[in-house]
């Protein structure tokens, strides 16, 4: 059975972690989006997940099948999408990991 870790700020946000049964660790692919500030405000006023260039960005990087909501990526390919993230969200987030969480 997975085991699921939950590690949150208020000011950040949360990141979800699994444990998988090998050992290694999968992350929420909705949390890393999130977290790396790859959202959009929706028409409604909603804050949206950019799953296509979340996608555009897992291909690049040799990730084939496509991510979403509910999904949950390999420890390497959030640490690579981690080094494409380049704003004030996606800094915020990747000290908290580094300091706190990691």
């Amino acid at each position: 059975m997975n085991e699921m870790q939950i590690f949150q700020n208020d000011e950040v946000g949360k990141v979800r972690l699994m444990e998988n049964e090998d050992g290694s660790i999968s992350i929420s692919a909705e949390d890393t989006a999130m977290g790396f500030g790859w959202t959009t405000v929706a028409k409604s006023g909603n804050e949206v997940i950019r799953w296509a260039r979340i996608n555009e960005y897992c291909k690049q990087l040799g990730f084939s099948p496509e991510v979403g909501k509910d999904d949950y990526i390999p420890e390497s390919l959030f640490y690579m999408l981690g080094m494409k993230a380049n704003n004030p969200t996606a800094l915020k987030f990747q000290k908290w990991l580094a300091f706190d969480v990691i």
